[in-house]
Parts: C-alpha cells; structure tokens; sequence
C-alpha cells in the first residue's frame, strides 16, 4: 500500500493520463468526422482559449519586499 503523501501525485498521473488517452480519441474522431484541417482549428481554438482563461484567472506570485506592483 502507498504511501498518503503520495497520493496527490498519484491522482495527478491519473487524471493526466487519462486526458492524453481521451483526447486523442476525441482527436482521432473529429479528424474522420470533419477532416484534418478542421481538427487542427478546433485543437488551436481550444489551446488558445485555455490560455485566455489561465492568463486571467492566474496572478503571477510576488517577491515579499517587492515595490514593483
């Protein structure tokens, strides 16, 4: 049996590894559904769209002492 400080690490490997089995998959699919190029824009549209998100819901970590804002 694991250990309980390395379950968080295991549910990562998990979660990680599944998405990259589920996403090709879905990418496979839509590739015989609507063709390469179409995928490829739905892939692009999809990565630039997650940027978007973690550029407005992340901040970037500050420096204790720091006057830069």
């Amino acid at each position: 049996m694991g250990h309980r400080a390395n379950q968080p690490s295991i549910a990562y490997r998990l979660w990680r590894d599944l998405g990259y089995a589920v996403g090709a998959l879905l990418v496979g699919i839509t590739a015989d559904l609507f063709g390469l190029a179409a995928t490829m824009r739905l892939v692009a549209g999809r990565a630039f769209a997650f940027g978007v998100i973690a550029a407005m819901w992340m901040s970037e970590p500050r420096l204790l002492g720091s006057t830069a804002k």
